[in-house]
């Protein structure tokens, strides 16, 4: 969906760049197929960078550094947010929300602890070791981030698996 928006973007006359970081060059190289399958050029439109967040983000402010504060409209962390501790949770946000331009936004996402498929995916299939969260943690993470709840908007969709939580940059 991110590169089918990019290209849409694009064909709207948008000058849209897309980051994607990830530390797996296999999803890295997924990611280089699919924009090219989009009509998207690695290089012009996109850039992929292969790094480690808990390492390159986290730990230090490697990537911070290396993308540029205030240079983005829109940090995507879907995906990413629940493989990271409370305290590391609280690092990425705070370090996400300085890349973002004022009137930008980061959106991430965090299964909650009321799943219906949390046991399955935990226990059956064996998913790498993630932390589930109640709506009360994720608000307790974004305040722990310095985050205002006036900056905050959460959503839980109808399945019930994820929380999908908006922080917006103010000036």
């Amino acid at each position: 969906p991110v590169l089918e928006a990019l290209r849409t973007a694009k064909l709207d006359g948008q000058n849209v760049h897309l980051t994607l970081v990830d530390d797996d060059p296999v999803a890295l190289r997924w990611a280089e197929t699919m924009a090219a399958q989009q009509g998207l050029n690695v290089g012009e439109q996109i850039t992929l960078l292969k790094r480690h967040l808990v390492r390159h983000f986290i730990r230090n402010d490697d990537l911070l550094l290396e993308l540029g504060e205030h240079q983005a409209e829109l940090v995507d962390a879907l995906g990413i947010f629940e493989y990271f501790n409370d305290a590391d949770a609280v690092t990425f946000l705070q370090r996400a929300l300085r890349l973002v331009k004022p009137g930008g936004a980061v959106i991430i996402s965090n299964m909650l602890t009321t799943s219906p498929q949390i046991d399955f995916l935990m226990r059956c299939i064996g998913w790498d070791a993630i932390f589930p969260r109640t709506l009360q943690q994720l608000q307790d993470i974004h305040i722990a981030a310095g985050i205002p709840v006036e900056n905050v908007t959460v959503v839980v969709p109808k399945d019930g698996v994820y929380a999908v939580m908006e922080v917006r940059v103010v000036g």
